[in-house]
């Protein structure tokens, strides 16, 4: 049983420490949030929401990801569908995206998404 708690917090070590990596040295870019779904797991009194994203970064291609994060509930009306919202960018693993809640929200993206559109960008890629 030691053993299963040691190796669950070393790995939720890591992905904090992965996190805190992307948002300070991530490349800057916007996501438009596509959908957002609450699930029914909660983190420290924070709820899991899981986020589609169209997400853009200057000089690539537009892709789209899936988010997963626990978020504050003020934060929620930020996170509407056809919301733009700043996100960083782990460069050699761009479907890494972490929303970077201090900058201010983005008055909108360079590109309007469709729903039609949603379905044919091509996912990020993976690890």
């Amino acid at each position: 049983m030691g053993t299963v708690l040691l190796l669950v917090g070393l790995s939720v070590v890591r992905g904090r420490s992965r996190a805190r990596r992307v948002r300070r040295g991530g490349l800057s870019g916007t996501a438009r949030v596509q959908s957002l779904r609450h699930s029914a797991v909660t983190a420290h009194r924070q709820p899991l929401v899981v986020i589609g994203a169209s997400v853009s970064v200057p000089g690539r291609p537009l892709y789209r990801v899936t988010l997963r994060t626990a978020m504050d509930l003020i934060q929620l009306a930020r996170l509407q569908p056809g919301n733009v919202i700043p996100v960083r960018v782990d460069p050699r693993r761009p479907k890494r995206v972490e929303i970077d809640w201090l900058a201010p929200a983005p008055p909108g993206g360079p590109w309007p998404v469709t729903a039609l559109e949603w379905d044919t960008l091509p996912p990020a890629d993976t690890e």
